[in-house]
């Protein structure tokens, strides 16, 4: 079966990324009780503030993007140029989604100024272009730091593979 020319460019730029950059992985364990109550709250009493669609990813993003704004966190929210970094000044939240063309990464741009309910509306909408390739070609681009949600497949932990040049 003949590649289309997405996964062509997906198979490119991870192995870019296998043999530039060092793949590190580090495993903690957190106590997930309360983001748990929030997630069933939202889910059970959140239908009169648009909340009871809000997924353990959009916390996660939610929570990303304000920890990414934080000083100490500031390398991360960055591009590796070569010889330089590149600081962003808000958060491009790239968000992995699994399409049948293959895995796709648009750009939540400025999640750190959304409120949760944005941050839920626009991933879904994001992930449903994806889905269906819709998706406008510069919104592939562009992020600053991305998450993966490949909890929903049982996985507790991974090594990902970064997307250069996050």
């Amino acid at each position: 079966e003949k590649l289309p020319n997405i996964r062509k460019v997906i198979a490119r730029q991870m192995h870019q990324s296998l043999s530039e950059i060092p793949q590190v992985t580090h495993t903690l364990a957190f106590d997930a009780t309360q983001i748990l109550a929030l997630r069933k709250m939202c889910k059970e009493s959140g239908e009169a503030f648009g909340m009871n669609g809000v997924t353990i990813g959009d916390l996660v993003v939610y929570a990303v993007s304000r920890t990414l704004m934080q000083p100490e966190h500031a390398v991360l929210n960055a591009h590796f140029m070569g010889d330089t970094i590149k600081y962003f000044r808000n958060v491009q939240m790239g968000i992995a989604v699994d399409t049948p063309r293959g895995l796709m990464v648009p750009t939540l741009r400025d999640a750190n100024k959304k409120s949760l309910l944005e941050i839920s509306k626009e991933t879904k909408e994001l992930a449903n272009a994806c889905k269906q390739g819709s998706i406008n070609p510069d919104l592939l681009t562009g992020a600053s730091f991305t998450v993966s949600n490949v909890g929903v497949y049982g996985v507790e932990s991974f090594t990902p593979v970064i997307n250069p040049p996050q």
